[in-house]
């Protein structure tokens, strides 16, 4: 093809890379050196739609055998680029999902409906359909610090952030080490009748409607009791005796 300067090319693989952020050179190389582009996304993914139809009926991969019948995890894509002498400068994208246990019969059938593409850069030039509205572009963007200590300031509070959000990390001043003023009334554990909690003799029992069994063991969730105790906190009931005390209504709703 760089010799002749056009031609044909045909491929099918893991379809990850018609809209993940890693891959937004590869379909600029792609816009940039071909002036047709076809893509049959052929689904079938464990892991995005767990091998299911928009209307919940099963799409194993296209790979699938009678001995193998989910056939491989990653959903799969089928890819037709064409390169003419007479290069245009914004090849259009056409694109169509196949799904279900017929697509390879749909297939061929012919050509079948593909919807029109242009891929813009602010969604990274995806080769799938977007599901943004006409404002999205307009939203503010985050800004970045003009000096290196305010951004090394971000940096570390983006960090603490990111271990608050997991609780196997420890935070030190939140959930180690010497706690912050501001948080030691916050979410405390206490009886109501303000005695000393004990644990063992079920004060930390779960009996004030959270959760209710349901068939075959499965626990339905329930409303639950809440206590309002001003400064916008609840005292959230666990029994009748003890209870979770000043949650702020921010965290918990």
């Amino acid at each position: 093809m760089n010799q002749s300067s056009q031609g044909v090319i045909c491929f099918i693989s893991n379809y990850s890379w018609l809209d993940g952020l890693s891959f937004t050179g590869m379909r600029e190389r792609y816009l940039d050196r071909f002036d047709r582009i076809w893509i049959d996304c052929l689904n079938g993914d464990k892991y995005k739609t767990g091998k299911l139809t928009p209307g919940g009926q099963s799409d194993p991969s296209v790979f699938s055998t009678e001995f193998n019948p989910e056939g491989i995890q990653v959903g799969t894509e089928i890819a037709l680029l064409v390169r003419k002498q007479k290069h245009l400068s914004e090849p259009p994208v056409a694109f169509r999902h196949l799904w279900g246990k017929t697509k390879r019969a749909q297939r061929s059938e012919g050509p079948g409906h593909y919807e029109q593409l242009k891929p813009v850069v602010g969604m990274g030039l995806s080769f799938m359909p977007g599901q943004v509205t006409s404002d999205y572009f307009a939203w503010p963007r985050v800004p970045v610090p003009d000096s290196r200590r305010q951004l090394q300031s971000s940096a570390a509070l983006g960090l603490q952030i990111a271990a608050l959000m997991d609780v196997e990390t420890p935070v030190p001043g939140v959930t180690t080490g010497k706690i912050r003023e501001d948080l030691k009334e916050i979410a405390v554990f206490k009886r109501l009748d303000g005695k000393p909690a004990r644990p063992e003799a079920g004060d930390l029992d779960l009996t004030a409607g959270w959760g209710h069994a349901g068939k075959g063991g499965v626990t339905m969730p329930g409303k639950g009791r809440l206590s309002a105790c001003g400064n916008e906190a609840f005292d959230v009931l666990l029994n009748d005796v003890a209870c979770w005390r000043n949650i702020p209504t921010a965290v918990w709703e």
